[in-house]
């Protein structure tokens, strides 16, 4: 994490520390928004902060705080009740924390997509491919090369997935999040179920306080600004916001915050 906003060090590592963190970029003295959840917390805790949503009588979405607390990762399983069969967005850490969740909600996994690259997003898909051996995997295709393993289907802007009877996951893409350790710059993929009162499932394009880490290219910064403005909050009035690490948010609760972003070019 770079809560301070100084500049970061050169010779990366080939994964991302915990102190090079993906979201948001704060000023100096700020309090960052990942650290709401306690280190001293166990993962049970951390389930205090994060919801479980009912989209509709036909869709269920459960947040699961996975890996380390430094990163405060969060996996979502979106359930069709009706049927049973679900999907993992961001299978970051834990797998076997992932599995026991299947288990609880008697779900069947037949779908599990990764929203960018980076690989604090994909270290349980490997399990998880192992352990459900009819699943399909799915990214954008500019993001399958640096996933491992490489996901079997691609995905990209106005794209649908179905999962079960009754759930229908409504794909758009964001571009300009961006790792220290890499000058690749991430066409994430964002989730919206339900068009009508939408829950958005935003990797690491938006957070509580900001949009996502850009690393101070200012071009990646007004690129991913205009997708999420554009693709987000000028189409919905409000939804519920869920980020890839952290805390949930609101259209709403960030849409007053918009003039502040562009100010700060960050």
């Amino acid at each position: 994490m770079n809560p301070t906003n100084q500049p970061h060090q050169a010779a990366p590592p080939p994964q991302p520390p915990a102190h090079h963190h993906h979201g948001p970029q704060f000023p100096r003295a700020e309090p960052h928004p990942y650290l709401l959840v306690s280190a001293a917390m166990t993962t049970d805790d951390r389930h205090v902060h994060r919801p479980t949503l009912t989209v509709n009588e036909h869709t269920t979405v459960y947040t699961i705080p996975v890996g380390p607390h430094e990163l405060d990762n969060n996996a979502y399983l979106v359930v069709d009740t009706a049927t049973g069969h679900s999907a993992i967005i961001d299978a970051a850490f834990d797998p076997d924390t992932l599995q026991t969740a299947l288990s609880t909600h008697n779900a069947q996994l037949t779908t599990l997509i990764t929203t960018h690259c980076h690989p604090d997003h994909w270290q349980g898909n490997q399990a998880l491919l192992d352990a459900n051996p009819n699943l399909r995997s799915y990214s954008h295709r500019n993001e399958q090369a640096t996933i491992t393993p490489t996901p079997t289907h691609t995905i990209t802007d106005g794209d649908t997935i179905t999962v079960g009877d009754h759930t229908t996951l409504h794909i758009l893409t964001a571009t300009g999040h961006k790792a220290v350790y890499t000058d690749h710059i991430c066409t994430s993929v964002i989730i919206v179920i339900d068009d009508t009162t939408p829950i958005i499932l935003t990797g690491d394009t938006l957070f509580p306080a900001g949009v996502g880490n850009t690393c101070g290219d200012t071009d990646a910064f007004t690129t991913l600004l205009h997708d999420v403005t554009t693709k987000l909050f000028d189409r919905y009035r409000d939804g519920h916001i869920l980020p890839g690490h952290g805390n949930p948010s609101s259209l709403a609760t960030e849409r007053r915050n918009l003039p502040e972003w562009v100010a700060r070019q960050w």
